[in-house]
């Protein structure tokens, strides 16, 4: 699902009918294109939030370690937590993390890292929808650009919807269960 789609239901739920007419290409106003551009702060913020807090993305990559080092910059993601190295058939290996390198054995291997998104346009892909729903993202949207426009009241309504989407989204439903008793 692109992005313009939760920016245009995000417009609706804001009563901003011209936004989402915009988005559609149906009307021109300058006031609407401004208006977008706020509309699309608040998805990066939204997106940034759950990527964050909430819902981690996580990115598997292969990388040449040279004189046992690997530099972060070289990775094609943003890092937030490296979670594991691992050699290329899969095993775990030991490593030094840095502010800027992790340092390892030489040779190829594979880092598997918590990433943030890249800043979003209209016509992008949403990277959260496997397991946020768009309705979810845009109370967000909604909360945060009411929130920008100084209406605190109803930003505290769709924070709220916002919130308990997202709990209920990444809920794990815990599959383990106690056997029953047996005599031995």
């Amino acid at each position: 699902m692109k992005v313009r789609t939760i920016l245009s239901l995000a417009a609706r739920l804001a009563d901003r009918e011209d936004v989402a007419s915009f988005l559609k290409g149906t009307t021109y106003e300058a006031d609407s294109e401004r208006e977008l551009d706020k509309f699309l702060d608040c998805y990066r913020i939204v997106e940034q939030d759950i990527a964050v807090n909430y819902l981690a993305l996580t990115k598997r990559e292969i990388a040449e370690a040279e004189n046992g080092t690997v530099s972060l910059s070289s990775l094609s993601r943003a890092v937030v937590n490296v979670l594991r190295v691992e050699s290329e058939r899969g095993e775990g290996l030991r490593y030094r993390l840095f502010p800027d390198r992790i340092e390892t054995r030489r040779g190829k291997c594979a880092i598997v890292y918590t990433y943030l998104p890249e800043d979003k346009n209209p016509e992008d892909d949403c990277e959260l929808l496997r397991q946020i729903p768009p309705a979810v993202i845009a109370y967000g949207v909604v909360c945060e650009y009411y929130t920008m426009n100084g209406l605190y009241d109803e930003a505290a309504t769709f924070d709220k919807k916002y919130k308990d989407g997202l709990i209920a989204s990444c809920a794990v439903s815990p599959k383990r269960r106690m056997e029953a008793r047996k005599w031995l």
